[in-house]
């Protein structure tokens, strides 16, 4: 009589493990107190606008009011500059970051500071920015521009800021 014999199981395939088809993307590096420095007057009130190397505008911190994520009107020129400088050249870009003075929850200043950059990416995308050239994000409180505790700090903080790469 025959012996039974022991079916054969194959042998598992090697796994190769493969890197990620999409590399994770880099969130940009936050606007600090240092970034500033030069766009401070003498009496340490924000100049707002900044020149790139090229005269076109690079950078441009708008203020907002307590708990409002809506543009003031004199903000206006300021951000129609800088949507005819992203018309004009469709290989640049700009990243809008969204800040907070610290009053409110840690994810309520992360919304709103989503609004205010959002507010200010709408309004370039309504004079002809493509969606494609602007990179949204907020900080919430996590950056602040002055750390002092009162009003004249916390006006400082409640800003969107964009910058034209």
């Amino acid at each position: 009589m025959d012996e039974p014999v022991a079916p054969v199981e194959p042998e598992p395939p090697e796994v190769i493990p493969t890197a990620p088809v999409v590399p994770e993307p880099t969130p940009p590096e936050p606007t600090t107190p240092g970034d500033f420095e030069e766009t401070v007057d003498d009496e340490g009130n924000p100049k707002n606008e900044v020149l790139g190397e090229d005269g076109r505008p690079g950078s441009h911190v708008f203020n907002f009011e307590f708990d409002e994520a809506d543009l003031a009107s004199g903000d206006f020129s300021a951000l129609s500059r800088h949507a005819e400088a992203l018309v004009a050249n469709r290989d640049r870009s700009a990243i809008i970051e969204g800040h907070c003075d610290e009053r409110g929850t840690r994810e309520y200043n992360l919304a709103l500071g989503e609004r205010r950059a959002q507010a200010v990416a709408d309004f370039l995308m309504s004079a002809g920015v493509r969606s494609s050239q602007l990179t949204v994000v907020s900080f919430g409180e996590e950056v602040p521009i002055d750390a002092g505790n009162n009003e004249s700090a916390w006006m400082k903080n409640r800003r969107a800021v964009i910058k034209i790469k």
